[in-house]
């Protein structure tokens, strides 16, 4: 879902932040020193600087942890990585670039103002492992082009696993093993972003997703999806130039609210149904909230038992629902 809304409020203009792509495989052992580059870059900027490690290619086995993605090999083909490690910072180029360069690069894109903003958050349930995406672009400056693109990745922590040169990064290797971090684990849009429009000084869109996290991404010998070792980053690109869409025009971490660590609250009550008498397949539910429930920041989800704990809706913020075109014994 989507929602554009032109403003005239004024809007911070801020300096652009930073996405480090590192292109990596467990069996390259010169890849600890990149990871431990692009880590360095994001302590001296906190909140600036975001490396992801995508594994791809031949140093990066299906053994277990096989953190492959299908999005990575794709994006390894699409900026002809010929070597490893290498990384694009903030997609200045058209082709990854060694880690020597990545200092002068990132330095270059933090002095740089930012066309938009971007900021959000996501909201995980446990029990069923849906997120609740929301995504806030504000344009300060008018974008080359009319159309960019929003991509939203989820990235994982703590993976723990082999590593060849390892040793190299001594804060993250621990008795042999190799705490990988920053994985990239799946892309919720499109590989390369969902088109966002218009994209003139004054804008605000918001993009809401739902995502259901798997338990399990890989195959074979794939890795549990630990919802304590997730997060969310989102990125604005500025139009496609070949395969890719880049630059980076602006990036950030998305805030993580996770339900578990809020208090238990107690069921809606009163649930009723209504059948339209003119039309037999549409259905509305309606409930009464919860005794002390903040109406602005509760939802809902309707479930089936024919889907388990998966809901057939999510995020429903009034106490009542219209269910269309039902099927005959559905």
């Amino acid at each position: 879902d989507d929602d554009n809304d032109d403003n005239n409020d004024e809007i911070t203009q801020a300096y652009r932040k930073v996405l480090i792509e590192t292109f990596t495989g467990k069996n390259c052992g010169y890849d600890p020193d990149a990871h431990k580059i692009a880590n360095e870059l994001a302590a001296a900027y906190p909140g600036r600087v975001f490396p992801i490690n995508i594994h791809c290619g031949g140093f990066s086995p299906t053994s277990y942890p096989n953190m492959n993605t299908t999005d990575g090999t794709e994006m390894m083909n699409a900026f002809n990585v010929s070597g490893f490690p290498s990384g694009n910072i903030n997609r200045n180029s058209a082709s990854a670039i060694g880690r020597n360069q990545w200092n002068s690069e990132t330095y270059n894109q933090l002095s740089q103002i930012a066309e938009v903003n971007v900021s959000g958050g996501v909201v995980i349930n446990p029990l069923d492992r849906v997120a609740e995406i929301t995504v806030d672009l504000e344009y300060i400056s008018n974008s080359n082009y009319n159309t960019n693109y929003l991509t939203v990745m989820m990235l994982q922590d703590s993976i723990w696993g082999s590593q060849s040169g390892g040793s190299t990064n001594p804060e993250q290797y621990v008795n042999g093993q190799y705490c990988h971090m920053h994985v990239l684990r799946d892309i919720i849009t499109p590989t390369w972003g969902d088109a966002v429009s218009p994209t003139t000084a004054g804008t605000h869109i918001t993009k809401t997703y739902i995502y259901e996290i798997p338990e399990i991404i890989g195959d074979p010998n794939g890795v549990d999806v630990d919802l304590n070792n997730i997060y969310f980053l989102a990125f604005v690109t500025e139009t496609y130039q070949d395969t890719p869409t880049r630059p980076v025009l602006n990036v950030d971490k998305l805030e993580l609210v996770n339900d578990n660590e809020n208090p238990e609250c107690d069921a809606p009550t009163d649930l009723t149904y209504y059948i339209d008498e003119f039309d037999y397949n549409n259905v509305t539910l309606s409930w009464t909230a919860p005794a002390g429930a903040d109406s602005a920041n509760v939802t809902y989800g309707i479930y089936s038992t024919s889907t388990s704990m998966t809901p057939l809706y999510h995020g429903i913020s009034e106490t009542s629902y219209t269910i269309e075109d039902l099927t005959a014994g559905n």
